[in-house]
């Protein structure tokens, strides 16, 4: 039985009521009474009477309040003959009903009264009384409840993420809504109660997902700020800044720099620190000013990052930094090889990232560049994560790639000059650093140094509001050749043997395994990471066709080297025609001639004019 009992409007105080017997409160009510015998208002005054005032008065037992409704309230209301005693029985049997209601009611409210619910769930749940067997039983609103637990974390639903904002920030979390779903229906329902949260959390959750949904990613920037540790970087139109107090509603954020702003933070150690890791120290911190710059809303610089070098150079190191200073659960690492569109399910760990880091690339022959330019290019991507329905995402990350050597390419990626221009390359081979992860610990990845860099950073990013560019850009003039060049050169030692001893011009004929041999020899003397040399022939091959030459060749070559020859006296009479005899040997021909200086030209033998294409 779960109504209250109805009580209309009287005309005495109810407070003052409390104080007085039936009697009393009787006398006060003749005032409204009619001079009539069984007259229909006095019947429903009557009968408001009984409700409010006998009904709820506990002092009294059932015989008694019967007695004074067949005397007093017969009496006093004009109920007489035989009309009256059918009023009068009426009137006793609504107060028998009544008053059982009114005793069932009571019973419930001391046993709610018992399972102290806190007030503040007042509203978000109704308490029945099982009239069989005299429990309690607690009905939660799924609705309110999975109001308040939206409200509380402010939750905003986006395709199967559920973002709520916890320690400053929005981040996809489920488990959070659950608990905080699961909380509020722990309280309301306790003890017996408590074997139905299961199957109300379900109902919960199933309603929380309709509640703040959008259909684009909401986390956009787009308001000139970032999110740090101690509050909000906001930058005005002219480039300054301040921080103000983190505010989920103003500024809404999908991650938070594990750094603090301190304006006095020096800077100094931190950059010297990097000073010794490349010559090119500044485009380390590019990185992270362009990291800023797109997660602010700039658009996109559509440019990726490669830092490059021997082993045990800092390049781990550089990464660390950015891990350390963006927080490494707003880091994917999508290796360069796998952005391709043969992968379809490579994208999505990108969604949402502020930074794509992969270190110690492997080696590979790069053809498939349309993938790695549409997200360089672009905020929205197209991903397929594993047994969802592909759909348009949102990423601002910057990419940035490390490798002892960079990857191989193509002749289509070659000409591609779309796809150079969208690179940096970042040398480390300054300074050799063994790897020790406590001095890194201890030295490098410091609250004071990380909030040092941040004001680098902040300093850089005013810059460019107020109009200075970004310095390292590869889509000016024809730099992206000279990216190209830097590429093939700190990919092929081949390519880097043929540039230092070799002209673009004429044609050069050189036999495959001297020329293996030479650059073997050249490596051991000038690379300093041993694994890019060349064990085989055909780890030429690529090298060959992308200097415009060819692989596959027949020439007749002297049995003796250019410098065997010139040791002889080129006068007839003291030919040895032994010398000068040619065999058929397979090949590569250069569209290249050799330096002057170059010392390895006299190491090979030459092409004689008698020649034989294969």
């Amino acid at each position: 039985m779960t109504e209250a009992v109805a009580v209309t409007n009287c005309t005495y105080d109810v407070q003052e009521d409390k104080k007085l017997t039936l009697e009393e409160k009787l006398k006060n009510t003749k005032i409204s009474i009619v001079e009539a015998e069984n007259d229909y208002n006095n019947i429903k005054l009557a009968n408001n009477f009984i409700n409010k005032c006998v009904v709820t008065d506990l002092d009294t037992d059932e015989i008694t309040a019967k007695t004074f409704i067949k005397t007093d309230i017969a009496e006093a209301f004009h109920f007489a003959g035989k009309s009256g005693n059918d009023i009068i029985r009426d009137l006793i049997k609504e107060y028998s009903s009544m008053h059982k209601r009114y005793l069932i009611l009571k019973e419930r409210d001391a046993k709610k009264d018992a399972l102290n619910i806190d007030p503040k769930y007042e509203g978000m749940y109704t308490v029945t009384l099982n009239t069989r067997t005299g429990e309690l039983i607690v009905n939660p609103h799924i609705d309110e409840i999975a109001n308040m637990t939206a409200e509380n974390l402010n939750l905003i639903s986006y395709h199967d993420c559920l973002f709520c904002y916890i320690n400053g920030f929005y981040e996809n979390n489920k488990k959070a809504v659950e608990d905080r779903a699961t909380k509020i229906i722990n309280d309301i329902m306790k003890f017996k109660n408590s074997k139905g949260v299961s199957a109300n959390l379900k109902d919960a959750m199933t309603t929380i997902r309709t509640i703040n949904v959008v259909h684009e990613y909401p986390f956009r920037g787009g308001f000139n700020a970032i999110n740090v540790k101690n509050g909000v970087v906001v930058f005005n139109e002219e480039g300054n800044y301040h921080l103000e107090n983190p505010d989920p509603v103003k500024y809404k954020f999908d991650y938070i720099l594990p750094v603090q702003f301190k304006p006095d933070a020096d800077s100094t150690k931190i950059i010297t620190e990097l000073e010794k890791y490349s010559d090119k120290h500044d485009a380390i911190i590019q990185i992270l000013v362009q990291t800023v710059l797109q997660t602010m809303g700039y658009k996109p610089f559509k440019t990726g990052y490669l830092i490059y070098g021997p082993p045990d150079y800092a390049k781990t190191t550089i990464l660390d930094i950015y891990r350390y200073f963006i927080g490494k659960e707003k880091c994917s690492a999508i290796a360069l090889g796998r952005m391709s569109s043969e992968d379809k399910f490579s994208l999505a760990p990108l969604e949402g990232k502020l930074m794509n880091i992969k270190d110690e690339l492997s080696y590979f022959k790069l053809s498939d560049t349309n993938t790695y330019k549409d997200i360089t290019g672009s905020y929205d991507i197209w991903v397929e994560p594993k047994h969802i329905d592909a759909y348009a995402a949102y990423s601002t990350a910057v990419h940035v790639f490390a490798t002892n050597r960079t990857p191989m390419f193509d002749g289509r990626v070659k000409d591609d000059e779309a796809f150079w221009k969208r690179w940096v390359l970042i040398p480390c081979n300054k300074t050799r650093f063994p790897r020790d992860e406590k001095y890194v610990s201890k030295n490098i990845l410091t609250e004071e140094n990380m909030s040092g860099l941040l004001n680098v950073i902040l300093k850089e990013v005013s810059d460019y509001i107020k109009g200075t560019p970004l310095k390292y850009n590869s889509a000016i003039d024809d730099e992206w050749m000279n990216v190209r060049e830097e590429w093939m050169q700190a990919g092929s030692p081949l390519y880097k043997f043929i540039t230092e001893n070799m002209v673009r011009g004429g044609e050069t004929a050189i036999i495959k395994d001297e020329l293996l041999e030479a650059v073997k020899e050249w490596c051991d003397e000038n690379i300093l990471y041993r694994k890019t040399k060349p064990e085989t022939v055909n780890e030429l091959n690529d090298t060959i066709k992308l200097c415009n030459g060819t692989i596959d060749e027949r020439r007749y070559f002297y049995k003796k080297t250019v410098a065997e020859m010139s040791k002889k006296e080129v006068r007839r009479v003291n030919i040895d025609e032994d010398y000068f005899k040619a065999e058929e040997k397979h090949c590569y021909t250069l569209p290249w001639t050799w330096k002057i200086e170059s010392k390895y030209q006299l190491r090979f033998r030459m092409a004689s004019v008698k020649c034989s294409n294969y």
